[in-house]
Formats: structure tokens, C-alpha cells, sequence
């Protein structure tokens, strides 16, 4: 999948600010800037960065957590797009977020209450984007329940994506490096 892109789940939340805007909106038609151009180009861009940022690969991946917040605009653009709607508990994302700094527009890292409201309001935002999208194309798993019980996770997860079975992804960890790599802004 490669690192966190940051970039995506911005340009996804740019264009939700335009259109919603009746002056932007107006503005970006008088451009010829069409709803099907922007999404032609949105498209077009999200691709990019998807396939360029990381290694080749088969299957194209982004771990963006924030993209599926517009879930249901990216299967407009992909419609082959699967999402895994990894649910984290809101105390230990809010822990990793303000440890690592990780900066989130509205998000402020000084208060532990703040943020977790804010982390609260965007995974209902997700959920709500997963169950719109259904169950053949967002897939939630509960982070702490593959920790517990990876195996049987993973084989819902490859199942879900369509693929086969292999041994290697219940030790990740010894790949790191070798074609996986992590972000320190993963949370």
C-alpha cells in the first residue's frame, strides 16, 4: 500500500468545500470547470498518487484512514474501489494521534477531550460512508478483534478483497522493508 498519502483524503474534502459552495460552484462552472471535469481530474490525480507513491503492485491500495469519510465519491470514481474500515478504540487513536503529533485539520493536539470528540464525530462520518457504500464493498473490522484473533480476521479481509489465502500476512512484521513500508503517521 505504501505510507499514509495525506494528500487524498484533502483533495477529496477540497472538492466536498467547492461544490457545497454555490459561489465556488458557480464560479468554477463560468471556468468551464464542469462537476464531470472535476471529477475527471480528481480521478485522474488520486490514481497518480496511488500507483506513484508506492511500490508496483497488482492491486492498487491507499491506508488514507480519512478517504472513506467520502466513501461513497470514490466509488463514483472507482467503481471497483473495496473498502477495509479499520475501527480503531477512539482512546488508543486519539493516544497514537497526539503522541506522534500526526496534524488532522480542526484537530487540537493539546486536548485529549477535544480530539476524541472530534475522532468520534469523523468515525461515525465513516461508518455512516461504510454501511451507504454496503457490505459488499466496506468491509469493518474491529483493530482490536485482528489483534486478538488475526487468522481468522485476515482470512474475512483476503475473502472480502478476493484473494487467496497466504500464510505470510500474520507476520507482516517480517516483511517491513522488504516492500511494506509504514508510516510514522499510521494510526
Amino acid at each position: 500500500c505504501g505510507q499514509e498519502t495525506r494528500v487524498i483524503p484533502r483533495l477529496l474534502q477540497l472538492r466536498y468545500h467547492w461544490l457545497k459552495s454555490e459561489k465556488e460552484s458557480l464560479r468554477l462552472e463560468q471556468a468551464g470547470i464542469t462537476k464531470e471535469v472535476l471529477d475527471s481530474a480528481i480521478a485522474a490525480f488520486t490514481l497518480e498518487i496511488i500507483a506513484r507513491h508506492g511500490e508496483p503492485a497488482p492491486r492498487l491500495c491507499n491506508k488514507d484512514p480519512l478517504t472513506i469519510k467520502m466513501g461513497t465519491y470514490v466509488v463514483e470514481l472507482f467503481p471497483n474501489a473495496k473498502f477495509v474500515f479499520m475501527v480503531r478504540d477512539g482512546r488508543a487513536t486519539v493516544h497514537s494521534i497526539i503522541s506522534r503529533q500526526v496534524t488532522i485539520t480542526g484537530f487540537d493536539l493539546s486536548s485529549y477531550r477535544q480530539c476524541l470528540r472530534k475522532w468520534n464525530t469523523a468515525v461515525e462520518a465513516m461508518n455512516e460512508q461504510c454501511k451507504k457504500i454496503g457490505p459488499s464493498r466496506c468491509l469493518r473490522v474491529p483493530y482490536e478483534q485482528l489483534v486478538l484473533h488475526p487468522r481468522s480476521w485476515m482470512e474475512r479481509v483476503l475473502k472480502f478483497l478476493e484473494l487467496p489465502w497466504n500464510e505470510t500476512v500474520l507476520h507482516h512484521q517480517d516483511y517491513i522493508n522488504n516492500g511494506i513500508s509504514l508510516s510514522k503517521y499510521v494510526i
